[in-house]
C-alpha cells in the first residue's frame, strides 16, 4: 500500500543513508521539500542533508525529467488516488528587486511529485515539472516497489 500520510514516509527515513541519496549540490537543485498527506492538508517541510529528505528524493527519483506512456484515461485526470504530494524547491532566491527582502529568504518551486498506485499494484509518480506555469506538461514513471511499500 503506498504510503498514507507525510509522518508515515519521513517516519522509514532512517534506513536511507545520506550521502547514497543526496542530490549532488547544484546551483539549480532543489533544497527542500514540502510534503503534503492526500486528504488531510498537513504540511511537513525537509532540508536538503536531513534523512527524509534524501529517501524522498532516492523514492521519488527527484532527478527523473522523462516520461512513459499510462493508460489514457490517467491523461485526462482519472488516474489512482493520490497520497502525498511533495512540492520540491530552491530556498535563497529572490530579494531586491523583485521582493522587499534581502535575497535568501524566498522560495522558488521546482518541482511537484505526486506517488501514485496502479491498479496492478506498480508504483508511479506523477510529475509537474513546473508547478508555477499553467500548463498540460504533467510527466509520468514507474517508481521503485519500495514506494508501493512504504507505510
Amino acid at each position: 500500500m503506498l504510503v498514507g500520510t507525510a509522518a508515515a514516509v519521513l517516519a522509514g527515513c532512517a534506513t536511507v543513508t545520506t550521502a547514497v541519496a543526496l542530490p549532488a549540490r547544484g546551483r539549480d537543485v532543489p533544497d527542500v521539500a514540502m510534503v503534503v498527506a492526500g486528504g488531510t492538508g498537513r504540511t511537513t517541510a525537509v532540508r536538503s542533508g536531513e534523512p527524509a529528505f534524501a529517501r524522498l528524493w532516492q523514492l521519488l527519483q527527484a532527478t527523473h525529467t522523462g516520461t512513459e506512456r499510462v493508460p489514457e484515461e490517467w491523461t485526462v485526470g482519472d488516474f489512482p488516488q493520490v497520497r502525498l504530494t511533495v512540492v520540491w524547491g530552491l530556498s535563497g532566491v529572490g530579494g531586491r528587486p523583485s521582493t522587499n527582502r534581502p535575497p535568501g529568504g524566498d522560495v522558488a518551486v521546482e518541482r511537484q511529485d505526486q506517488p501514485v498506485v496502479a491498479e496492478d499494484g506498480m508504483p508511479w509518480v506523477r510529475s509537474d515539472p513546473t508547478p508555477a506555469v499553467e500548463d498540460d506538461d504533467i510527466r509520468r514513471h514507474r517508481a521503485p516497489r519500495s514506494v508501493a511499500a512504504a507505510r
